[in-house]
């Protein structure tokens, strides 16, 4: 008996191998087979630059039908051949990046300028815009546009505004604050716009007496009351030196006082206004995140009940000139950190106030984004994200929409957020390059 099955071991085993050898073939057919796959998704380039001139940095309004509405400009006749004013027309312009559908209308009545600065309101658009007068002088105007339809109001700003740092603020359902700068003594100016009773009120604030030779950040604080936070004065970029005190505007007393200091300096910040009449800042440059080493994750929060600011965890990514957008995503409304130097968009949870990172691209731009468009097709989120050419410095420009690169934008994970971000020297942040 032990001899015949010691005989019949060589057939065994070759009916085991060749068994074997099927189920591999099969198991091999299986998994390389193709798999069902669903029908991918179509989404229209961005337009071109000719077709529609999207805005750069600026404010747009997201309507019912998932367009973006905005205030924009095309030329309605030939450029001087010689210096002279351009013949700018304001228009109305829509954009669907779900289905690439554009369009575009004048304002009624015509209006001619260059739009600088943009917010959406509960009551309306309103616009800062450039034109020249026939002396060929700039003359600046507010434009508002009410939702509620009617033709466009009209204010003439005659105060002096530098065109390259220009911030709207909303201040209520229809009242905004214009942060600028004196092109000469780099004092910071503030004027506010109120619609009331179908008309423009532009009220003129003192100037705050200190210099600004680079950047600053602006923020809503509470009622009736603008912040002015960080910036620099350097001649160089990073935060060599910047600052970390703060100066408030209080709007009914038409009076500055120092605010409290942040924790840390910094400069090329971001900083908004929160439902609860909080300051969110984030980023930009500090003496602990320095030019060359990376952007800052560090975050803080100026808290109205103490004015202090306190410490909030550190975003996921370091980031610099970038900017904070609220939007109405598919999960909820989201305050989004828009990309600038870091090429991630970050989401803060103010409940736990804890970050996400939500969506993310190869890298930001060094010069701060041109534009961020956030939109849903089949119940996703996407976001078309365009940057300006890494060239030298005077080729740098947001013209002509070349560099747009889409993402899609994930929901915040339903799992408990850490306390703590991990430590840096385990998780690679800095994407940029």
């Amino acid at each position: 008996m032990r001899l015949n099955f010691l005989h019949d071991l060589p057939s065994i085993f070759q009916r085991l191998r060749r068994v074997a050898l099927c189920s591999l073939a099969w198991l091999a057919f299986f998994c390389l087979a193709p798999a069902p796959v669903a029908a991918a998704t179509a989404i229209p380039p961005v337009p071109a630059y000719a077709e529609l001139d999207l805005p750069k940095n600026q404010a747009f309004t997201t309507l019912p039908t998932g367009e973006l509405s905005w205030v924009g400009q095309r030329l309605a006749g030939p450029v001087p051949r010689t210096s002279g004013c351009w013949p700018w027309e304001l228009v109305m312009q829509r954009w669907n990046p779900a289905s690439g559908r554009t369009a575009l209308a004048p304002l009624k009545p015509s209006i001619s300028g260059f739009v600088y600065s943009q917010l959406g309101l509960p009551a309306g658009l309103l616009a800062l815009t450039q034109s020249c007068t026939p002396e060929r002088k700039e003359q600046w105007l507010f434009v508002f546009l009410p939702h509620s339809g009617g033709p466009a109001l009209v204010s003439e700003a005659t105060e002096n505004v530098d065109p390259f740092v220009t911030g709207l603020l909303a201040l209520g359902d229809a009242q905004a604050a214009l942060v600028t700068r004196e092109k000469d003594t780099r004092h910071i100016r503030v004027l506010t716009v109120q619609h009331t009773r179908g008309r423009l009120e532009l009220t003129a604030m003192p100037i705050l007496p200190v210099v600004y030779n680079r950047d600053f950040a602006s923020a809503a604080a509470g009622q009736g009351q603008v912040m002015i936070l960080g910036g620099s004065n350097g001649n160089y970029r990073g935060c060599s030196p910047c600052r970390a005190e703060t100066h408030v505007l209080d709007l009914k007393t038409k009076a500055w006082r120092n605010g409290p200091p942040m924790l840390e300096a910094r400069s090329e910040l971001a900083a908004s206004s929160l439902p609860d009449g909080s300051v969110l800042v984030t980023g930009g440059w500090t003496q602990a995140a320095a030019w060359g080493s990376g952007a800052s994750r560090t975050a803080e929060r100026w808290n109205p009940a103490t004015n202090r600011f306190e410490a909030l965890p550190p975003m996921p990514n370091g980031t610099a000139r970038h900017r904070h957008l609220w939007w109405d995503a598919p999960w909820g409304r989201s305050l989004l950190v828009v990309p600038g130097l870091a090429g991630a968009v970050q989401s803060l949870d103010t409940r736990t106030w804890s970050w996400r990172t939500v969506g993310e691209w190869a890298s930001g731009s060094e010069e701060g984004g041109c534009g961020f468009y956030p939109f849903v097709v089949d119940g996703n989120a996407y976001a078309w994200l365009i940057n300006r050419s890494e060239g030298h410095y005077s080729s740098k420009s947001c013209g002509e929409q070349k560099y747009a690169d889409l993402s899609l934008l994930r929901p915040p994970s339903g799992a408990a957020p850490s306390a703590l971000a991990p430590p840096e020297s385990t998780l690679v942040t800095y994407r940029h390059g």
